[in-house]
C-alpha cells in the first residue's frame, strides 16, 4: 500500500476540524495505555495475537499523520485509527475498548464507508472528523460534573444518528 501526501484542497476541507478537535500539543506526554500489560487475565477471549496488536498500533501512528495533514486514510483500519487518535486529542486516553473490538470496528468502518459514502474514504475521513469536531465543542461547553458522554465506536461507525446531523449540516451549510 502506497501512502498518498494530501492535497492542499483536500487538507483544507479536514484541517479546520482537527484545529479544533487537537488544538496545542500537550505540555506533557500522554501515558500510552496501549504499551501497558493487562495484569487480571480476560476470562471472555484468549490472548490475541502480536499482529492484531501492531495492526491497531499502526492504524494509530498512520492516524497521527492524518491530523498532521501528511497523509490521507486509505482504508477502514485508518479510519478506527483516526477515532482512536482523535478520541485521545479529546479525553486524554485511547479507547481501550478497540484493544478487543478492533477488527469489528474496522468491519463497521467499511461498511459505513461503502454504503453511506459510496467506497469514499475521504469523505468517510471528513464525517469521522466533523464528528469530533462536533464532541470537543459540546465538552469543552460542558461543565465538569455534566461531561459523562463519550462516543465508542459503535455511534462512530454503527449508528447512523451523527451521519443524518452530518448530512443535514451540510445541507443547512450549502443552503
Amino acid at each position: 500500500m502506497s501512502r498518498r501526501p494530501v492535497s492542499d484542497q483536500k487538507l483544507s476541507q479536514t484541517a479546520g476540524y482537527f484545529n479544533l478537535i487537537v488544538g496545542d500539543p500537550p505540555k506533557t506526554p500522554r501515558r500510552n495505555e496501549l504499551d501497558e500489560p493487562s495484569t487480571a487475565p480476560s476470562k471472555k477471549s484468549p490472548p490475541r495475537s502480536r499482529n492484531f496488536d501492531r495492526s491497531f498500533r499502526e492504524a494509530c501512528d498512520y492516524a497521527r499523520k492524518i491530523v498532521e495533514g501528511v497523509w490521507e486514510a486509505q482504508t477502514p483500519a485508518h479510519l478506527v485509527g483516526l477515532y482512536a487518535v482523535l478520541h485521545e486529542h479529546v479525553f486524554g486516553v485511547l479507547p481501550l475498548e478497540l484493544k478487543q473490538d478492533f477488527q469489528a470496528a474496522v468491519s463497521s468502518a467499511g461498511k459505513l464507508c461503502r454504503d453511506e459514502f459510496g467506497g469514499d474514504v475521504l469523505a468517510t475521513q471528513r464525517f469521522v472528523a466533523w464528528c469530533w469536531a462536533r464532541v470537543n465543542k459540546r465538552r469543552k461547553r460542558s461543565s465538569p460534573e455534566d461531561d459523562t458522554f463519550r462516543p465508542g465506536w459503535r455511534l462512530q461507525f454503527k449508528s447512523r444518528n451523527w451521519l443524518t446531523d452530518y448530512k443535514a449540516d451540510g445541507h443547512r451549510r450549502t443552503g
